[in-house]
């Protein structure tokens, strides 16, 4: 039997393309810009980095980033969600093994470490971990040094770790679910990618982003919103994040090729929690707090369809409500309404 599995040997996860998608570098809010700039800051150095971040907010495609602007960018890149790795299976799958390692080891298989040397490996969910395997981890970021699952010899390898999880990581660690020392190891620097509620203003080009690559890639004719359409959508709270955007811009992109959406056909939008249950937005306030908010959404829903009939158009949209131009201009600003964005797009 060997000692070490063969260079040769077959594994599940094979070495992810190292060009970042497009998705990845989309964005000029405030929050984003200064998320890729810091991510870029830290690629310079050989050090391992912590991303927090939601779920679908792209903590890979960070990854693949930072991966890119890095020394490393000629080496490998590796994935792997370890929530979705069988507890008894994940040293196996970090580390290798030898055949007749375990039952069903029916040959060597490298491990993600080995796969990944002189590039980043990068670690989702990392907090689901057993005790045991944090241990071997954290003896390898120690010292460059593991095992093979079944192997009495030491191998080495040279790797980058980057991780994430979508929950608080220093709270699992607090509740004593996840290893203070390998915390520290894994979490030499933070980034935290926000959420796309904190960045609405990156909404409308993701949306067109996600519309063009869908159209092309059923080619169909891409599929447009109206501009009270895509204010809908930027007022959405979008609990899934990016990818919450990208599944609905692949359904719009289907159901509308070559249409322009409306408002009323956003009837698919469904506001759900991240594990897909349905939830009723503002509905536990005080009933002062809600009525405010039922008037304020009445507001903005009014305006939107108002400068739409009118084409941005100011001075007839304050004729028709009945109000000077002054005091309408007052309350578009108060809902961060643009009309040229009516003018510009087509109707």
């Amino acid at each position: 039997m060997s000692t070490e599995p063969n260079p040769k040997a077959k594994n599940r996860a094979n070495p992810a393309p190292t060009t970042p998608d497009p998705m990845a570098l989309i964005g000029e809010s405030q929050a984003f810009r200064a998320a890729k700039e810091h991510g870029l800051a830290f690629a310079k150095y050989d050090i391992n980095i912590f991303l927090e971040g939601e779920t679908g907010t792209g903590k890979e495609l960070f990854a693949r980033m930072i991966h890119s602007a890095s020394r490393r960018r000629r080496g490998p890149v590796v994935a792997v969600n370890c929530g979705a790795i069988p507890q008894e299976l994940a040293e196996s799958e970090l580390f290798g093994h030898l055949r007749g390692a375990f039952t069903d080891a029916r040959e060597d298989r490298l491990g993600l470490i080995p796969l990944a040397d002189q590039g980043t490996l990068f670690l989702d969910e990392v907090s689901s971990m057993s005790p045991m395997v944090q241990a071997k981890l954290l003896r390898f970021l120690q010292n460059g040094e593991y095992r093979a699952v079944g192997s009495g010899r030491t191998a080495s390898a040279n790797v980058r770790v980057i991780s994430a999880c979508n929950t608080p990581l220093e709270e699992e660690a607090r509740q004593g679910r996840f290893r203070w020392d390998l915390f520290y190891r894994l979490r030499v620097v933070a980034l935290r990618i926000p959420p796309l509620r904190e960045r609405p203003e990156d909404i409308g080009p993701l949306l067109e982003h996600f519309l063009d690559v869908y159209a092309r890639k059923f080619r169909l004719a891409p599929a447009r919103l109206s501009p009270v359409a895509l204010a809908t959508l930027i007022d959405h709270a979008w609990p899934g994040n990016v990818r919450e955007l990208e599944n609905m811009a692949q359904l719009l992109a289907i159901r509308h090729a070559g249409d322009r959406v409306e408002i009323d056909q956003l009837s698919l939008l469904e506001t759900a929690s991240p594990n897909g249950d349905v939830r009723l937005e503002g509905a536990d306030g005080s009933f002062q707090e809600e009525r405010e908010r039922a008037l304020g959404s009445f507001e903005r829903s009014y305006l939107l369809r108002l400068l739409e009939r009118h084409a941005g158009n100011v001075t007839r949209a304050a004729d028709e409500a009945g109000k000077d131009r002054r005091t309408l201009t007052r309350l578009l600003k108060k809902h961060g309404i643009q009309p040229a964005a009516f003018r510009t797009r087509p109707r």
